[in-house]
């Protein structure tokens, strides 16, 4: 059975190291993409757009090469946020997890709490 995780959460909730437990080196998220050759993360609010188009071509790309369980990880604060991986999903018929992570450890990037309140106030739940 072919998996495509989605996993969710504000910053600091623990989606990166969750997607790593789930699928190893399998796994994106835009953040990577600040990461620069030294390892250094270097965030760059203008960079936002291309670092999302990233990880959607990053994920594509495992999944076309047939990788079995694939994930990505991101605050997705609006539930529109996840249909290109649900429809990418569909196509090469995949099955699709999304996990919340509430958890409340440090922003490892350093994210400030007005920001991460914002999230929080726009938050969209998964309808039950």
């Amino acid at each position: 059975m072919n998996i495509l995780y989605l996993v969710r959460g504000l910053p600091g909730a623990g989606k990166s190291t969750l997607a790593k437990k789930l699928v190893g080196d399998n796994y994106r998220e835009p953040d990577q993409f600040f990461v620069n050759e030294d390892g250094e993360y270097v965030f760059d609010y203008r960079r936002v757009d291309r670092a999302v188009k990233w990880c959607q071509q990053e994920i594509l790309r495992l999944i076309a090469t047939g990788v079995k369980e694939v994930a990505v990880a991101g605050v997705f604060t609006r539930l529109e946020r996840l249909q290109f991986y649900k429809d990418l999903a569909k196509r090469y018929n995949y099955n699709v997890i999304v996990i919340e992570v509430h958890s409340n450890f440090e922003s490892t990037h350093g994210v400030p709490n007005y920001s991460i309140n914002l999230m929080k106030k726009n938050w969209e739940h998964i309808p039950v």
